[in-house]
């Protein structure tokens, strides 16, 4: 599954280990017509919020 990241790539750098490649996460999580997309790093067993986005379907259009 491929995850567009549009406006937030040009923040990975900060996120980049310089020897190592970057995992991106994505989970989405609906509630009615609320929904939140929390996009994570993970690294073995940690895990590190990049951004997160809220917003109501109804009201807030892309």
């Amino acid at each position: 599954m491929s995850i567009d990241l549009y406006e937030y790539q040009n923040g990975l750098y900060q996120f980049i280990p310089e020897t190592d490649s970057l995992i991106v996460v994505e989970q989405i999580y609906n509630n009615g017509h609320y929904k939140k997309i929390i996009w994570l790093t993970e690294y073995g067993e940690k895990k590190r919020v990049m951004d997160v986005l809220d917003y109501n379907s109804l009201t807030t259009h892309f």
